[in-house]
């Protein structure tokens, strides 16, 4: 059985609103509970008139990176100014780990978690080409405090039988990261490397392996952090230095749409919205609505 529920998964109401399904619909309590949120604001839940809004900026210095424009399948440079430092506080109150403790918290209280509940936050460490923009970036900053809330949470958790794990998962095509600068330039040269290459795992492939070796295996492969890598072989340095190689030379002067790597991201970012899929025929061709803003 699946339901899906369109609400803000930031608000108090929409927290109660799947505690009052689980006690209606289940004959079980929860024992799986995966955070994975990407938005542009969230309210202050103590005092809703205030809202934070998350960007995707550097932190420190300026920095200039290409962006893929699929529309007119061509590279743009962009230079990003630094964020400030409410910037940086409001994108980690957005895009950090608060929301995922009050969900566990709501959860538990209201008696619809089980004791052994598992919970796991899809997160994203990124390689050395995307770090300015990312990982030591805004987004970066928000993931590092939604590290420190699964240490709250596991410590929390443990008593009863529970695990809080965070997941750092490969780079993968989406809405959302289209719109981070420099990632697409990467993604391009990661899907070219890995098809000379061979080794390619599709997404669904790669959360069936997150979940069946790590999550519930016993293959699990983890950093100094404690974090789950199911990414290690993306950031294999073998790949990364023939990534590293195709980077040199893609530069917005010499993209061309024939570059199997951006054949590549096409396919995987209309499949998105179900074009490009073998067997299902379609009449529009949804690369005109390629920007998504925040």
């Amino acid at each position: 059985m699946a339901q899906n529920f369109n609400a803000n998964a930031f608000l108090p109401s929409t927290k109660q609103l799947i505690i009052d399904y689980v006690r209606q619909e289940l004959t079980t309590p929860i024992d799986l509970v995966v955070y994975s949120v990407a938005a542009p604001k969230r309210a202050n839940p103590a005092n809703p008139d205030e809202v934070w809004r998350s960007v995707i900026k550097p932190i420190g210095s300026a920095v200039t990176a290409a962006l893929l424009d699929l529309a007119q399948e061509r590279l743009v440079q962009q230079t990003i100014q630094p964020a400030t430092p409410a910037e940086i506080t409001a994108t980690t109150h957005v895009m950090g780990g608060e929301d995922w403790e009050l969900w566990l918290h709501a959860l538990h209280t209201a008696g619809v978690l089980a004791p052994n509940c598992k919970t796991i936050l899809f997160s994203y460490e990124g390689p050395q080409p995307t770090a300015a923009i990312y990982r030591d970036g805004t987004l970066g900053r928000a993931k590092r405090a939604a590290e420190a809330s699964a240490q709250r949470l596991q410590r929390w958790m443990a008593p009863m039988g529970g695990e809080a794990l965070i997941s750092v998962n490969q780079s993968a095509v989406t809405k959302a990261s289209a719109v981070i600068p420099g990632f697409s330039r990467y993604m391009l040269a990661l899907l070219q490397a890995q098809r000379e290459r061979g080794g390619h795992e599709s997404t669904v492939a790669h959360q069936d392996r997150l979940f069946r070796e790590m999550v519930y295996g016993q293959h699990r492969q983890v950093d100094e952090q404690g974090r789950l890598r199911p990414d290690a072989s993306e950031m294999a340095p073998a790949l990364q230095a023939a990534v590293a190689q195709h980077l040199s030379t893609l530069t917005p002067a010499a993209f061309t749409p024939m570059l199997p790597g951006y054949q590549l991201y096409r396919q995987a970012f209309r499949q998105l919205s179900g074009f490009a899929v073998p067997g299902v025929a379609a009449t529009f061709d949804p690369m005109i609505l390629n920007q998504v803003s925040y």
